[in-house]
């Protein structure tokens, strides 16, 4: 269009060379800038046609919000499926916690997590979906948001988590599904500040290691909660977690009422269960059969623990001045300087029962030797009393006795564990 409308105003074209007396002219003058009566009577096309575009715009309105701000809850977008990481939600993403509230109270609801997405320059509700929720029923003005500083929609959602989980929110299960997704170790909590003392975290780490059928029949509620938890701390081997749950099942169905201590105490023998063989005569000779006395010895341990647990506690508070002259006023005579030394041997036998329990040595041995005679058709009680006074007797014999080198069997019980060198502080 340049060079039509060069020929016409002064007659040039490739045959017909630009004379020099126009050359400085055409050389200094910008022809993208030219009016177009300038170019030609002919041409009547705009000089910004020729313009080089600017470049994009860097104005507020296209920057990335970050840090705190007050925005109309109007503006925030929700999508809960990308951001919710609680899995029971309505499509509004709310738990429905605070269904019941009516007034909102910016004071009270704190800040809101909220990304910002480049690709459609729209704000999602990341951490906060029930507040969100209340201020749109409210008709609140504003609400108070905090701009996460993530790359994209996956890693906002993990810190939304994260938040929610480092303060306690949300329940175990959601915390092991996102465990579960994103691989998080506790070793990775605790470098991001993820205090494992914080209860969701830690069931949310246990329930994240149970076996994948184990897991939905918890997310389920179809298999209790706190019996996964306990599964998932102590027993991470898949194979092992079947094997446990066939021996509960087993329990089960033989009327056996299993108590969660019991099975934290299952839990800790799923690999070693003593077993118990009994010799009959049948039509065809002498038979025997073995039965694993798993679920009897975890009965009996649970026993043991929950006795020097309460005697620990019940004799510390006694022990104490203040709670010992209460008593007195109450006609009761106490020795205070007793109370304490019988709870603190309650606590040290506890350390040592908790660290030899399963082991080959004279505390295994012991408590095979009374699960044998349980076994063999003896009073439960009364044999489960005398064990727990031998215990307490025989305390210097079960710290300084030593491990066994080899399984020891008593009365009928055999029980394999590996033997290994203890040190116990303090004793």
């Amino acid at each position: 269009e340049a060079v039509n409308a060069l020929k016409q105003r002064f007659g040039i074209g490739i045959d017909n060379p630009i004379p020099p007396s126009h050359i400085p002219a055409i050389q200094t003058e910008n022809i993208a800038t030219l009016p177009a009566k300038q170019i030609g009577p002919t041409t009547s096309i705009p000089s910004q046609r020729y313009a080089i575009s600017p470049p994009p715009s860097t104005t507020p309105e296209s920057v990335a919000p970050q840090g705190l701000a007050s925005v109309s809850p109007e503006s925030l977008r929700i999508d809960p499926n990308r951001f919710q990481y609680k899995m029971l939600h309505n499509e509004q993403g709310a738990t429905g916690a605070l269904a019941d509230v009516k007034t909102y109270d910016p004071n009270l609801a704190g800040v809101i997590q909220v990304w910002h997405d480049p690709t459609n320059n729209a704000t999602y509700v990341v951490n906060g979906h029930n507040r969100a929720a209340l201020a749109r029923r409210a008709q609140a003005p504003t609400v108070n948001v905090q701009y996460i500083d993530a790359p994209s929609a996956e890693s906002a959602r993990a810190i939304g988590a994260l938040t929610n989980i480092a303060q306690g929110q949300g329940t175990a299960i959601d915390a092991a599904k996102f465990f579960r997704d994103t691989g998080w170790t506790a070793d990775e909590l605790r470098e991001q500040g993820i205090s494992l003392g914080q209860k969701v975290a830690q069931d949310g780490l246990a329930l994240s290691r149970l076996n994948p059928s184990l897991f939905g029949a918890v997310a389920r509620g179809e298999f209790p909660m706190q019996r996964g938890v306990i599964i998932g701390s102590k027993v991470p081997d898949h194979t092992q977690q079947h094997a446990l749950l066939r021996l509960l099942d087993k329990a089960q169905a033989g009327s056996k009422r299993l108590t969660d201590a019991t099975v934290a105490e299952l839990a800790d023998m799923a690999t070693a269960a003593p077993t118990h063989t009994e010799t009959v005569m049948t039509l065809f000779g002498q038979e025997s059969t073995t039965a694993s006395l798993a679920v009897e010895k975890a009965e009996l341990l649970a026993y043991l623990r929950g006795r020097l647990v309460h005697e620990k506690n019940l004799f510390g508070k006694v022990g104490q001045y203040g709670a010992a002259k209460e008593l007195e006023r109450a006609g009761n005579v106490i020795n205070v300087e007793q109370s304490q030394g019988v709870a603190q041997q309650a606590q040290q036998l506890l350390a040592v029962f908790d660290r030899l329990k399963q082991r080959s040595g004279p505390l295994n041995d012991t408590i095979n030797e009374a699960l044998g005679k349980i076994a063999g058709g003896g009073n439960a009680s009364t044999i489960r009393e005398q064990l727990y006074n031998r215990l307490v007797t025989d305390f210097p014999k079960f710290i300084g006795g030593g491990e066994a080198a080899t399984s020891g069997t008593s009365a009928g019980v055999s029980g394999a564990t590996s033997s290994a060198d203890i040190s116990l502080p303090g004793f």
